[in-house]
């Protein structure tokens, strides 16, 4: 006979699933056997998914490794369960962020069945799979014997998009930085790790072709980039994990580290960029810049996205804070103004964006933008099939919504304050439960919000601290955007839970309340 389970999965996994049904049962846990094949039976899936499988399976094991099925035996405990096997409906590995299927099923025969939609969504229901299992709570001093629950869900998103934004410029992350923020991103089940590599600060992305290869000089030191290698190397991983990485260029505001490259490809105002270096903007006049730009774009999306790993690329490119100051005080800009009737600065910018948007959209991979609020001003028009907008202060929604613009939302979800949509929450490990109550649709359409999700500069954070920062904060956010639901309270025992698993993954994490210590702390 099961066992009967004192806890139930529903009120233990994050973000909650759609449907659940709980028989209160449970079976002992051994070392679990993988098997995958497609929904005909072929033994045809991805190499990549039984790798990832393989580290959510040591992330179920908080404590030393569980006893086999022999050694539970010599203990008297027979009903265990020792396999899982993996169903994928579609076993390719074609991915666009709005149009994947990350559905997927948990249930139970004589083994743990997954029946998942895709790659993408078996990433999913391994992220569930692991809190499921936890110490027996007949003998929790055992660092050896587990449970899972006998308990069948049914999980689907709400949102298609579900980002979490993190900077690797204004401090620079090394690729396991990055790596272990997509190991949580996967943890929390976002499927999308939008990345800053570009800054007034810092340009670490190395090109192999001129004239783009001159803006690595603008790296912090010469030691300090990442080239298409470590762009293919990091793409791998977060596809394995059943995450895509969105790379962010800045442009044409957020420039003045271009100026290594070359000095005139940046408005001249010494003034203004000695108060402030994000006030500087690419100079649009010098006949040189497009072809930076250009290259820039092309060389991104080929190291993010090559054609053998079937992502849809998507690439954010700004497109706010454009300072007319700055291009007033540069004489060289200013004069072109005064002698040519009928352009003036605003028409500049406009022309900027849509000589870009002319270039992207002839590209062979078919890119995705994706511009700050800020480029809707100045009248730009858009493509609504090849554009996104994304959103953090909430001031040109209805525009957008006019011209049927799908939009990402950040609104009220800054990591980098202490109160990030002036909430409720005064202390700051109370602060996730006004991230979660955070309602990203308001002011939106509702067919054009496709997701959206927290971000956070490393102006004030580096490394393991911005981790800190951001987790387990992050996770309310996270569950909003799950479940399409918008709580005011949450349970924060469940939240520490999963942060506890974050930490046993080498996930640096920050406290949400006085706790018990995770699982994997014990007394030796």
């Amino acid at each position: 006979m099961f066992q009967i389970l004192l806890y139930s999965i529903q009120d233990s996994i994050v973000p909650k699933p759609k449907a659940v049904q709980d028989s209160w049962q449970f079976l002992h846990v051994t070392p679990l056997e993988f098997s995958c094949e497609d929904s005909k039976g072929a033994k045809t899936c991805p190499e990549h998914v039984a790798k990832n499988f393989a580290y959510f399976q040591k992330l179920m094991f908080q404590r030393d490794a569980p006893y086999t099925k022999e050694e539970y035996a010599s203990k008297n405990i027979n009903e265990t369960i020792s396999s899982v096997k993996l169903i994928l409906q579609d076993v390719s590995n074609n991915v666009d962020i709005q149009e994947v299927n990350e559905s997927y099923s948990i249930s139970f025969t004589s083994e743990v069945v997954i029946n998942a939609a895709s790659p993408m969504a078996s990433a999913r229901a391994f992220a569930s799979l692991t809190q499921y299992v936890t110490l027996s709570n007949v003998n929790e001093s055992d660092r050896k014997m587990y449970i899972m629950g006998k308990t069948t869900i049914q999980d689907a998103p709400h949102y298609k998009w579900r980002q979490y934004q993190a900077d690797a410029c204004a401090h620079f992350m090394t690729l396991d930085d990055i790596k272990r923020i997509i190991d949580a991103n996967s943890l929390q089940k976002l499927n999308v790790l939008l990345l800053t590599l570009t800054c007034a600060h810092s340009f670490p992305l190395a090109f192999q072709q001129k004239p783009q290869n001159r803006l690595v000089f603008g790296s912090w030191t010469p030691y300090h980039y990442y080239d298409k290698a470590d762009m293919l190397e990091l793409q791998q991983y977060a596809q394995m994990r059943g995450v895509v990485i969105v790379p962010e260029v800045r442009m044409p505001s957020h420039a003045f580290s271009w100026r290594h490259a070359d000095p005139k490809l940046v408005a001249d105002c010494p003034a203004l960029a000695a108060q402030n270096p994000n006030n500087v903007p690419l100079n649009p006049l010098y006949e040189r810049t497009m072809d930076y730009v250009k290259g820039a774009i092309s060389e991104t999306i080929e190291g993010f996205f090559p054609s053998s790993l079937n992502i849809r690329p998507y690439i954010h490119l700004g497109g706010h804070a454009v300072n007319f100051e700055c291009m007033k005080q540069d004489r060289a800009i200013s004069n072109v103004i005064l002698n040519s009737p009928g352009l003036t600065y605003e028409k500049i910018w406009r022309d900027f964006h849509q000589n870009i948007l002319t270039y992207v959209e002839q590209l062979k991979s078919s890119p995705i933008v994706i511009f700050d609020e800020g480029a809707l001003l100045n009248d730009n028009v858009f493509n609504k099939n090849t554009t996104l907008v994304h959103f953090t202060i909430s001031t040109q929604k209805q525009k957008a919504n006019h011209n049927q613009i799908k939009q990402i939302h950040s609104s009220g979800l800054d990591l980098g304050l202490m109160h990030p949509n002036g909430g409720h929450h005064y202390f700051w490990q109370d602060t996730w439960m006004d991230l979660q109550r955070q309602d990203i649709q308001q002011g939106s359409e509702n067919n054009l919000t496709i997701g959206g999700g927290c971000f956070q500069t490393s102006n004030n954070c580096y490394a393991q601290s911005c981790e800190q920062h951001a987790f387990d904060r992050a996770l309310g956010a996270g569950e909003n955007l799950w479940t399409g639901t918008v709580s005011a309270w949450g349970d924060s025992t469940r939240m520490q839970q999963l942060g506890c698993r974050m930490d046993h993954a080498g996930i640096g994490t920050g406290p949400l309340e006085i706790g018990q210590p995770c699982l994997g702390q014990v007394r030796d």
